[in-house]
C-alpha cells in the first residue's frame, strides 16, 4: 500500500512540474479610448480605414504588433494591448516605464497626431487596469473625406 500511494505521488508531481516550470508571457499593458479626428468624434459606423498602432520611438514594430485594425468597439473605443518585455516569450516587447509612439492612419494615410503630444505615451505595467489615452488627430481632408462624409449625413 505504501508502495502504490509513493508511486502515485511521485506520478502527480511529475505531471504537476511542467505546468509549474512552463513559461507564460508577461500579460500586456492595455490602452484604449476615444478618437477624435478633425474635431469629430468617431463611432465603430464612422470608423471605416481606421488603424490604430503602437511602436517603439524609433519606430520599430512591437512584436506581438500593438495595433488595432478591427475598428472601435461598439462603445467607439479602440483597444490595444502593448506587448511586455520578457527575454524567453517576448523578445519584441518593451518594459513598463518606456515610451512609445501611437500612430494613426485612415487606410495608408497617416495622420497628425494633437493627442497624446507627439503620439508619446508611457507603457503602463504588465497586467494593469487599461490606461485611457484619447486621440485627437487632423489630416488633409482627402484621407479622412469618407468619415467626414458619414459624420455630416
Amino acid at each position: 500500500m505504501k508502495k502504490i500511494s509513493l508511486i502515485i505521488s511521485l506520478l502527480i508531481v511529475l505531471i504537476f512540474i511542467p505546468s509549474i516550470s512552463s513559461a507564460v508571457p508577461p500579460q500586456p499593458a492595455r490602452i484604449g479610448g476615444a478618437v477624435t479626428v478633425n474635431g469629430r468624434l468617431l463611432t465603430q459606423s464612422s470608423d471605416s480605414r481606421l488603424v490604430i498602432k503602437v511602436t517603439k520611438l524609433n519606430g520599430t514594430v512591437l512584436v506581438p504588433a500593438a495595433e488595432d485594425t478591427d475598428g472601435l468597439s461598439a462603445n467607439g473605443f479602440y483597444i490595444i494591448d502593448i506587448p511586455i518585455y520578457d527575454a524567453t516569450d517576448q523578445p519584441g516587447g518593451v518594459t513598463p516605464g518606456t515610451t512609445v509612439v501611437i500612430h494613426v492612419y485612415m487606410g495608408t494615410k497617416e495622420l497628425t497626431l494633437l493627442s497624446p503630444v507627439s503620439g508619446q505615451i508611457t507603457v503602463g505595467a504588465s497586467g494593469s487596469t487599461p490606461t485611457v489615452v484619447n486621440i485627437s488627430a487632423e489630416g488633409a481632408i482627402g484621407s479622412v473625406a469618407p468619415i467626414l462624409n458619414l459624420l455630416l449625413d
